[in-house]
């Protein structure tokens, strides 16, 4: 159960995230975190039979769009950029990794020399002679020793303080804010959504953005276009009995030409094109997937995180043109307990990514990928009577990349001044890290997507 109260900002009861059947909501295995029950219309729902008859992940996701959010939050300092990243605007790849459940961003990017950080957490600190240092007396978990060596590498950059004005604290209010970057409203599309729609081709490739794992989330949905959910290789296909497995091909030739025979009515149209472009991209993945090894020496961990990027790198390696992806990571909801519990997390959180990176340059890819992971809102000062932490404000995030400046941006948490309810006070608005990723990353129209004045963080090298 969640804490309530006497705060004067909204929260709700602790629930789990509900599962929408077909695809577009959140759920799914424990390791994976998404948001967002949306509507059907008529063509998600002809796509979410096709997909079903398959035995694919590819429900596809189309409610109204919301009203953009216009206003802005200057960014604070942070400089624009001139130049680019290395890679070709039309080769970029981004990974938006969702840390379910509200990240302790104190206990992940500590602030080591701040006496307030141990006053206020007597059994749930770290004590100083285990944080791995990074600078200015901030150093991370000693469970993210694998991305220690990404950020001394200089492919990391943490960007802290991040949130947005006047926070929410329930857990599906503010991811929601996170995933449709629109705060004031109740937004009904998710930003790379939106950005989808808007660069929307008649040629687009229907694997231009994968969720992965079972559902879509609401930051993939758009007004315009469907986003499949591969939950792994072998599911992403057409399944048949595999105690039969020589009538696999006859049952798919049988079931294209029923297709093919359908009557030419409108609704029969839309349907046949629906289960045609399944098959391809079926048979898109299944052929990408074949031929992938680890690169020398890379040991990804045995985390179902570690897994779905890893399919990530498989996907990418056998030419398959994604642009965007989302994967998920839940669990960071530490209201009681926090110390052990959240370093295993830790570890499987910083294992993965720093193996990912590790495969991504072993198969030539780290100059197109840019990784992204944000949490719906981080953690109080203060523990909590149970060795845990309640909802908070304020958090870093990660950007993770060979085209990444890497370091620190923004300003640390300023513990000695927090806010009327004891919270942190928030620097940078997320919208600005969405938007610089829009403008400088995948070179898209960020004021159409997240609204006016965000973007111009100073997040990747020069040109």
């Amino acid at each position: 159960m969640g804490e309530t109260g006497g705060r004067g900002r909204q929260r709700d009861l602790q629930r789990e995230p509900q599962e929408v059947d077909g695809g577009c909501g959140a759920g799914g295995k424990p390791d994976r975190s998404g948001v967002g029950e949306v509507e059907w219309t008529r063509r998600g729902l002809l796509g979410s039979g096709a997909a079903a008859l398959l035995g694919l992940g590819a429900a596809g996701c189309a409610p109204g769009a919301g009203p953009l959010d216009g206003g802005g939050i200057p960014s604070g300092g942070a400089s624009p950029r001139s130049g680019g990243p290395a890679a070709a605007a039309a080769d970029r790849v981004l990974v938006l990794v969702v840390m379910g459940g509200g990240n302790d961003g104190l206990n992940t990017v500590i602030p080591y020399n701040q006496g307030p950080y141990y006053d206020g957490r007597p059994t749930i600190a770290i004590p100083q002679k285990q944080v791995l240092p990074l600078a200015s007396g901030l150093g991370l978990h000693p469970s993210l020793k694998g991305l220690q060596g990404v950020f001394q590498a200089g492919g990391l950059s943490i960007v802290q303080g991040v949130g947005y004005p006047q926070p929410v604290l329930s857990h599906f209010r503010s991811m929601a804010i996170w995933q449709t970057a629109q705060p004031e409203t109740d937004g009904t599309t998710g930003w790379l959504g939106r950005y989808l729609d808007q660069t929307a081709s008649s040629a687009d490739d229907p694997l231009r953005a994968v969720a992965i794992g079972p559902t879509v989330p609401l930051v993939m949905v758009g007004r315009r276009t469907s986003v499949p959910a591969i939950s792994s290789v072998p599911a992403f296909d057409l399944r048949g009995d595999p105690r039969f497995a020589a009538d696999l091909g006859p049952l798919r030739s049988a079931l294209a030409a029923m297709y093919q025979a359908a009557p030419a009515e409108p609704t029969f149209g839309l349907l046949r094109g629906d289960v045609t472009v399944a098959y391809a991209a079926a048979s898109e993945v299944q052929q990408a997937a074949r031929g992938y090894t680890p690169g020398p020496g890379v040991q990804y961990p045995s985390f179902g995180f570690a897994s779905d990027l890893q399919m990530v790198v498989r996907l990418l390696a056998g030419g398959i043109k994604t642009q965007l992806f989302t994967v998920g990571l839940g669990g960071f909801d530490d209201h009681a307990n926090e110390r052990a519990p959240y370093a295993a997390l830790l570890q499987n959180f910083g294992d993965s990514l720093a193996a990912f990176q590790t495969d991504l340059q072993a198969h030539g890819l780290a100059d197109r990928v840019l990784t992204v992971t944000f949490s719906e809102f981080g953690r109080r000062v203060k523990e909590n009577a149970s060795g845990g932490t309640d909802h908070g404000t304020a958090g870093p995030m990660f950007v993770m990349g060979s085209a990444v400046r890497g370091g620190l941006d923004g300003e640390a948490p300023k513990l000695a001044s927090l806010d009327s309810t004891g919270d942190l006070r928030y620097g940078i608005d997320f919208r600005s890290v969405f938007g610089t990723v829009l403008e400088q990353w995948l070179d898209g129209p960020a004021r159409a997507v997240v609204g006016e004045g965000f973007g111009g963080l100073n997040l990747f090298k020069k040109a």
